[in-house]
């Protein structure tokens, strides 16, 4: 399924950088996320990340 702007995903661009936001996640927005680039003329790349969400309010960050 591709996500679309919305009032539960906003998106945003700082220089190279994309961003994502899930406003108010819940448990059923637990899963596997992935974007594709176009890379023109160099053809396109992939990036998966998973999403688990917890009810203990912390968060995890890796780099």
């Amino acid at each position: 399924m591709e996500l679309q702007e919305s009032p539960k995903y906003s998106f945003r661009r700082t220089g190279r950088r994309h961003f994502m936001t899930i406003h108010n996640v819940a448990a059923e927005d637990e899963g596997v996320y992935s974007v594709i680039a176009q890379l023109e003329p160099r053809g396109e790349a992939k990036s998966t990340a998973e999403l688990y969400v917890s009810s203990k309010g912390g968060y995890v960050w890796n780099e």
